[in-house]
């Protein structure tokens, strides 16, 4: 870690996305190593999404030391920290580093009904379009369109057709099923 630190510090020193990814992967729980990235400019935003999950980790391991809540409850905690905190994340993201952070969810399958009922509660409706858009494979342009003009049954058929979003919704898990987040997107429209 100590290596890791200080090549981070080094201002000639060029990183590419993986190498940040793997930095964080390593050494995200090292509070130092963990502050240098995250005031990067440069920071991928996968490595940034590990970085949060890292921090939770480490507060998790804190509580859990101390015995300040149960185990299980420390960890459910901690999860809803992290996903809102990548939800609010994406808030300062481009459209290309909301589409990593997107594609990243996916990969670690925290993208489910759950995270984007909550993106949606929260007024993060880019990341909630975004994703219906990345799982369905439809445009979008489309999905925009759908969701700003009152097109309850277009929504629907993107939840429940053959490319269905939401089979990728349901496929990823969480405590909120695929049901619920249609049932919340059409007291949201």
């Amino acid at each position: 870690e100590d290596a890791c630190l200080g090549l981070l510090m080094n201002p000639a020193a060029k990183f590419a996305a993986t190498d940040f990814v793997a930095m964080a992967r390593r050494h995200g729980t090292v509070t130092d190593v963990r502050v240098v990235l995250l005031e990067r400019p440069d920071l991928a935003p996968e490595a940034r999404l590990i970085l949060i999950d890292k921090l939770g980790e480490s507060l998790g391991a804190l509580v859990d030391a101390r015995n300040w809540m149960p185990k299980k409850k420390t960890g459910t905690v901690i999860r809803d920290a992290c996903d809102r905190a990548s939800i609010f994340y994406t808030t300062k993201t481009t459209a290309e580093e909301m589409g990593r952070v997107i594609q990243s969810l996916i990969e670690q399958e925290r993208l489910n009904a759950a995270y984007l009922l909550r993106a949606l509660c929260t007024g993060n409706i880019a990341l909630f379009a975004r994703a219906l858009s990345e799982l369905s494979s439809i445009s979008l342009s489309r999905i925009e369109t759908m969701m700003t003009r009152d097109r309850r049954a277009a929504f629907r058929a993107v939840m429940t057709g053959p490319d269905a979003g939401g089979d990728a919704v349901r496929a990823a898990g969480g405590e909120v099923s695929e049901t619920t987040l249609v049932a919340g997107v059409r007291l949201w429209f």
